[in-house]
């Protein structure tokens, strides 16, 4: 007989209780009822965001375009070429890490 957490009051049941003794919520009874109150958490799950090159990337890019008008068109062709670059490689190494 292990124990459960009730989902409703948070206290600690039997896993074999058909309804919490303490607030009345009912319990699925059986091996259906979900892992004992000890047993370890799942592991997290990877994240499927954009990754932080990708985001420095963007930076960049939008950079780059906030210059062009500025009349400094070294540093507007700077930040294009590398928030180009870092957006495709950081693209390349989300779709790597899958």
């Amino acid at each position: 007989m292990g124990l459960v957490r009730c989902p409703d009051c948070n206290h600690q049941i039997s896993d074999r209780a058909p309804a919490c003794i303490h607030c009345g919520r009912p319990m699925e009874v059986g091996p259906a009822a979900g892992p004992p109150a000890d047993a370890p958490p799942p592991p997290p799950s990877r994240r499927s965001g954009p990754s932080t090159l990708s985001v420095a990337g963007g930076l960049l890019l939008a950079g780059g375009l906030v210059c062009l008008p500025a009349d400094r068109p070294k540093l507007a062709l700077a930040g294009l070429g590398a928030g180009l670059v870092l957006s495709a490689v950081g693209a390349l190494w989300s779709w790597v890490r899958r």
